[in-house]
């Protein structure tokens, strides 16, 4: 069964909400096990997204597991497709947690 990373974004021009409206909704993730700890928006309306996972190259995975659990840096467009993605790790546990833009 795919354990996937689900990224939701949820937009709204109003200060007052009673239900906001989805812009859209992607889900992202490999055959194993993902955690997303960060979401930021860059400059250009992009996002990266920081966690980590246990998947090899699997659904949209397309590097493999260095270890256990690594570093997965995703980078999205505006309207979330996947522009790129690093996994970074060493043969134990690494976790990431946070992200700023320089």
């Amino acid at each position: 069964m795919k354990k996937t990373l689900y990224i939701i974004f949820v937009l709204c021009s109003s200060l007052i909400v009673a239900q906001p409206a989805i812009q859209w909704q992607k889900d992202y993730g490999g055959t194993d096990y993902e955690i997303l700890y960060k979401i930021i928006q860059t400059s250009d309306g992009g996002y990266v997204c920081v966690g980590y996972s246990d998947s090899n190259i699997s659904g949209d995975k397309s590097q493999n597991s260095k270890g256990v659990s690594d570093y997965w840096v995703i980078r999205l467009g505006g309207s979330g497709n996947l522009l790129w993605q690093k996994t970074i790790g060493g043969s134990g546990d690494e976790y990431i947690n946070d992200v700023w833009q320089t």
